[in-house]
Parts: structure tokens; C-alpha cells; sequence
């Protein structure tokens, strides 16, 4: 069985329509639908993704080796989430953060950064200004 099988069958374990499963994942129904096509190539993401969402063993999608779902209880993102009080919108950044490639987080950092970098040198300008306005009120 071929990974793109295995996909197919995460799917059809869960009762879900292609629509329904790439909704879940963040995909169009058109990516599902090419992703279980035999001999397409499943990446990295989506294979954490399935693991994330659905706890399907990542050796299993890779390899068809092994139980279908995770053995594992508790993830160390599970705990994290548990003991932070994490949102679900907090919770899917989280996974789809973590479902990336060390280079691409690396990339959202390295924006995230960038941004936070801007926002406090445009705070700066208005501080001084209000200083300005306080130290000349008090000429």
C-alpha cells in the first residue's frame, strides 16, 4: 500500500468527504484529491499535519509500518497547550508552525522579528512626541 493509499484510508476512517478532510488540514479539496493519487508525493507537512490532527503514526503514513494511530498519550505540543491554557486558534498556529520545515520556521521568525522590529521603532517616534509635549508643558 502506497502512502497515498494510506492517506486515503486516514480519510475513510474518519467517515470524512475530501472536502471535509482538507478543510481539516487546511487544503483545498483539489490537493486531497491529488495528494491520493497513486504516485503523488505527500510532504513532510502534511504527514505532521496528519499526525497532529488526526495522531496517525507518521512511520505508518512513511512506511505503512506499525499501529495506523500514535501510541503516544501525550504530545509534548498536548502538555503545552494543557499548561498554557492554549485556544484553539492558538493551538492550530502552533501545529502548523511546528508541521513546517526548520528552514520555513526559521523564515516565520525571521519576519515575525522584522515585524515586531517596525512596530516598535514607529511606537518610538510617538512616545517622543508625547515627552515632548509633557517636558513643554511643564516650561
Amino acid at each position: 500500500m502506497s502512502v497515498n493509499q494510506r492517506l486515503r484510508q486516514v480519510r475513510k476512517h474518519f467517515n470524512m468527504q475530501q472536502i471535509e478532510f482538507a478543510e481539516r488540514l487546511g487544503l483545498s479539496q483539489a490537493g486531497i484529491s491529488w495528494l491520493e493519487k497513486e504516485g503523488n508525493a505527500v510532504s513532510e507537512q502534511t504527514i505532521r499535519l496528519l499526525h497532529l490532527d488526526f495522531h496517525v503514526s507518521e512511520e505508518w503514513l512513511r512506511t505503512g509500518n506499525g499501529p495506523m494511530f500514535s501510541t503516544e498519550d501525550d504530545s509534548p505540543l498536548e502538555k503545552l497547550c494543557r499548561e498554557y491554557a492554549v485556544s484553539d486558534c492558538e493551538r492550530k498556529i502552533l501545529e502548523l508552525y511546528f508541521s513546517f520545515e526548520p528552514k520555513r520556521r526559521k523564515m516565520v521568525c525571521d519576519f515575525v522579528d522584522e515585524f515586531f522590529q517596525k512596530a516598535m521603532a514607529e511606537k518610538r517616534p510617538a512616545q517622543n512626541q508625547i515627552t515632548e509635549k509633557t517636558d513643554e508643558g511643564r516650561h
